[in-house]
């Protein structure tokens, strides 16, 4: 598992910055694959393998908003240089996309008569997203931006802070098609991260979704004081002093108003 850890991490490292978004997607959707594989059997592993957290974490920060950053990292690049070379390349892309998206509007056969040809325009966009993502010179910054571990998010940490990392997956090979979660604690003073199981997707969505609204369960006291139980409660020990905390979530977790949950 490791070794599988390590030589996917290093594949995003070492070809993840000169790729297309196109491209980039299919990694993302790769790793997506593997995440279940790899967490479901590194965490049984980690009581006799003090490095398989550390891994994991690892995995996790190298994976989780790859497309977002590049695709942020290219947007700031290209409004902040003066280089027009770079300017005039970015401008064909936005051109070529919008072509694109006009063209899927269209029936085949007025494709055909308006002599519109879908692959040649697939193909010139991703080889001027190739283009712009081999300008390291310019680009330099958003490559190292992947390359971050978890050793990284605790130096960065003050001794008051503490950053959370939710990660939700399927247990692989497993009859249950349910969606775990667990969380991953940095804090300044940690030699590992901790990793914590949470709970179930099943079990977040009876608070969320019983409301009929995504949103409701804000004000409903019952369904916040079940939610901090299940998500926030197990992680209180690890708080400590923390005056900050940093939260990264995942999953349906996306949808909680963390500062509404009380006990």
């Amino acid at each position: 598992i490791l070794e599988c850890l390590s030589i996917d991490i290093n594949h995003i490292n070492n070809s993840f910055y000169f790729l297309s978004e196109k491209d980039k997607l299919s990694v993302i959707d790769y790793c997506l694959q593997n995440a279940g594989i790899y967490y479901s059997c590194g965490i049984g592993r980690m009581k006799n393998n003090s490095d398989m957290i550390k891994d994991l974490a690892n995995y996790r920060l190298t994976t989780k908003g790859l497309v977002l950053n590049s695709t942020n990292g290219v947007r700031k690049r290209i409004f902040s240089t003066d280089d027009p070379s770079i300017a005039s390349t970015y401008g064909e892309l936005i051109e070529v996309r919008n072509e694109l998206s006009k063209a899927h509007t269209k029936t085949k056969e007025e494709q055909q008569r308006a002599g519109i040809n879908i692959k040649e325009l697939e193909n010139r966009a991703e080889q001027l997203e190739r283009n712009l993502s081999n300008l390291s010179e310019y680009f330099k910054s958003d490559k190292e931006s992947y390359n971050v571990n978890w050793e990284d998010v605790r130096s960065s940490l003050q001794a008051d802070e503490t950053a959370i990392d939710f990660l939700n997956f399927e247990i692989f090979n497993s009859n249950s098609k349910d969606t775990v979660y667990y969380a991953t604690v940095i804090k300044k003073n940690f030699e590992t991260p901790v990793l914590i199981k949470l709970c179930s997707k099943n079990d977040i969505d009876k608070y969320i979704l019983t409301t009929g609204d995504n949103n409701i369960y804000v004000s409903n006291k019952a369904a916040c004081k079940g939610l901090y139980q299940l998500i926030w409660k197990p992680l209180e020990d690890y708080l400590g002093n923390s005056k900050i905390v940093y939260v990264s979530p995942s999953g349906v977790l996306n949808k909680v108003s963390f500062h509404a949950l009380a006990p």
